[in-house]
């Protein structure tokens, strides 16, 4: 199916009665374009960052300094994916947009995610002087982390991510 431009119509993946800027903890999976691994490997439970995954590591840590409305709790880059979780508080509730607005609300976990995504894809691009390497799937994965149990149990489980490399059905 086609939209009125003639573009592909895309479904979106974002639950639509959720509101992706209002205050709360989530952990996201970003996953690399057709799950290459580009960003390392994984020896014996412990990820070896390559110079594409040293990128995506220092982007994940600048998040920290220019997207002030977004906390980083923890996260891991894998060969082939980042698993993160990031904290929005309270003060960015006055930025949601109109109901009925199709852009993505400034200040948002997707305007996050985007920002990271095009930083990182910025940088390769550029270290590998190649415009058109795809780093990025186009959408990513989130879970409302919604108790302070089920937090611990998803730090644990970003912090084990190399450990379970091996087990993993999506490390192909």
């Amino acid at each position: 199916m086609k939209t009125s431009t003639g573009l592909p119509y895309r479904r979106s993946v974002r639950l639509p009665k959720v509101d992706y800027a209002a205050a709360g903890r989530w952990m996201i999976t970003i996953c690399t374009f057709r799950r290459q691994h580009i960003f390392g490997k994984i020896t014996n439970g412990v990820i070896e960052l390559n110079l594409l995954g040293k990128i995506a590591a220092l982007q994940w840590e600048a998040s920290r300094l220019l997207r002030p409305e977004i906390e980083l709790d923890e996260w891991t880059v894998m060969p082939n994916h980042l698993h993160g979780i990031v904290f929005i508080p309270d003060s960015n509730l006055e930025t949601r947009p109109a109901s009925g607005v199709t852009v993505r609300p400034a200040r948002s976990l997707g305007s996050f995610v985007a920002g990271y995504k095009a930083a990182v894809t910025s940088a390769i691009r550029a270290e590998m002087h190649d415009t058109r390497f795809k780093v990025w799937q186009d959408s990513f994965h989130e879970h409302g982390i919604r108790s302070m149990h089920a937090l611990d149990r998803l730090r644990i489980y970003v912090r084990e991510n190399p450990i379970r490399w091996l087990e993993d059905p999506e490390n192909i």
